[in-house]
């Protein structure tokens, strides 16, 4: 009987995390970029640096951290560029994660 739940918990994670996988968009990448550097730190619930909120999207899109009008000036895309998040140079993004991240601010601004 106790696991059960155990059961339960691990199919709505995959559920939850199923989509984001598969989905080729720019969206459904940054959303695996995100999840995989950075809603640990600044994601449900957690803000670490009084930045979080990072699962919302649309939010984020609205934010002081995204500049629509010039994508390569967005303090989001910056920080990660200047290797400053994530802070530990071994999870710094890659080349195609950073680009991943401004393909995700363009596609917003059309």
């Amino acid at each position: 009987a106790w696991i059960d739940p155990l059961i339960e918990r691990l199919e709505a994670f995959d559920e939850k995390y199923e989509s984001i996988n598969l989905d080729p968009s720019p969206t459904g990448k940054v959303k695996r970029v995100f999840a995989n550097k950075c809603i640990r730190c600044h994601g449900n619930g957690v803000s670490k640096g009084g930045f979080g909120g990072m699962e919302d999207l649309e939010a984020l899109n609205k934010s002081k951290f995204v500049n629509l009008e010039k994508p390569t000036e967005s303090q989001l895309y910056l920080l990660s560029y200047n290797k400053k998040m994530p802070p530990t140079l071994r999870e710094a993004l890659s080349e195609e994660e950073l680009q991943t991240i401004l393909d995700w601010i363009q596609e917003r601004k059309e």
